[in-house]
C-alpha cells in the first residue's frame, strides 16, 4: 500500500508541476491573442474606421488586466530582468500607440491622417516583434 502511494506521488507531482507551468504559459498565450486581436482589428479591410474604433474601444477596456497578467507571468519565464523590463515597456508602448491611433482617427472624423498612419506603422511593426519575443520565452530554455 505504501509502495503504491509512493509510486503515485512520483507519478502525479510532475504532472501537477507541468499543469501549473501550462496555465502560466496559457496566460502569456492569452496576451499574444490579445495583441493579435489588436493587429487584426487595425488591418481588417472589411471594417470602416468607425467600426475599427468600436472594436479597439472594447479591446482598450481589457488593457489593464492584460498588462497585469503579462507583468506577473512573464517573470516566471524570462529570468533576465532587463529583458522582462524591455518586453513590458514594449507592451506599454503598443497599448499607448493603439490609444493614440484611436484618438487620431476620432479627431479626424473617422479618417486616417499622417499621424494615425504613423501609429498604424508602429503597431504593425512592433506587435509581431513582441509576439515573437513572447513565443521565444515560452520555448524550453526560454530567454
Amino acid at each position: 500500500m505504501i509502495k503504491q502511494l509512493i509510486i503515485c506521488f512520483f507519478l502525479f507531482v510532475p504532472l501537477a508541476a507541468a499543469a501549473q507551468s501550462a496555465s502560466r504559459a496559457d496566460s502569456l498565450w492569452a496576451v499574444e491573442n490579445y495583441l493579435t486581436s489588436i493587429q487584426q482589428t487595425i488591418n481588417n479591410p472589411k471594417l470602416t474606421e468607425k467600426q475599427r474604433i468600436i472594436h479597439l474601444d472594447s479591446l482598450t477596456r481589457l488593457t489593464s488586466g492584460y498588462k497585469q497578467l503579462f507583468a506577473a507571468e512573464l517573470k516566471k519565464f524570462v529570468s533576465d530582468d532587463r529583458e522582462c523590463e524591455n518586453m513590458n515597456r514594449s507592451l506599454n508602448y503598443i497599448l499607448q500607440s493603439m490609444v493614440l491611433y484611436k484618438s487620431d482617427i476620432k479627431n479626424n472624423n473617422y479618417k486616417r491622417s499622417k499621424s494615425s498612419n504613423t501609429e498604424l506603422a508602429y503597431l504593425n511593426n512592433n506587435i509581431p516583434r513582441l509576439i515573437s519575443s513572447i513565443s521565444k520565452s515560452l520555448l524550453p530554455g526560454g530567454k
